[in-house]
């Protein structure tokens, strides 16, 4: 599946039904989706008020999938681009991954340009305000791809706590 674009946007619809069903109500309006196509520039600051689930997809495959809350403007914005910054970083994982060395443009040294050149990104805004429910889920509602799409695995729905689909990482390349 290389039409990243429409996934996303099942997932969401997938995302506001849980909500609502349970009980964290979330409209379509609420939420902004910005697309960066690559070769992408990476966001420059995370909107005051906003938390942000974002994620980097590369032929067909979904890389790195992350929530940052409103105080993570660095974390949003540069670090997954810099493998010194933090382990659980793409730049980080992507210089561990012995199957990067397939790719003749990847420099270990510099894998922030690789992710910038070959990946699209996606960040999908929230107003800070849904924190309760952006933090439970915590990006998990877009975990869970498959080739034919964004697929929750499982769900469970946990009354203190709001929804909660299982974490589903998406490592391959």
């Amino acid at each position: 599946m290389n039409d990243w674009k429409p996934a996303i946007e099942d997932a969401l619809k997938d995302f506001i039904t849980v909500a609502s069903l349970a009980q964290y109500p979330i409209r379509p309006d609420e939420i902004t989706t910005n697309y960066l196509d690559a070769p992408h520039k990476p966001p420059s600051f995370l909107p005051p008020g906003k938390m942000a689930v974002y994620g980097f997809w590369h032929e067909g495959n979904w890389l790195k999938v992350g929530l940052v809350g409103p105080s993570s403007n660095a974390r949003y914005t540069s670090q997954h681009y810099n493998p010194n910054s933090a382990p659980s970083t793409l730049a980080a994982c992507l210089v561990k991954d012995a199957r990067m060395s397939e790719f003749a443009d990847f420099d270990a040294g510099t894998p922030g340009d690789w992710i910038k050149s070959r990946c699209n990104r996606v960040n999908i805004l929230i107003d800070s305000k849904h924190g309760p429910l952006t933090r439970t889920v915590r990006g998990d509602a877009f975990r869970g791809h498959h080739k034919e799409g964004f697929q929750p695995k499982s769900l469970r729905i946990d009354s203190r706590r709001g929804p909660y689909l299982c974490q589903q990482w998406l490592r391959s390349i």
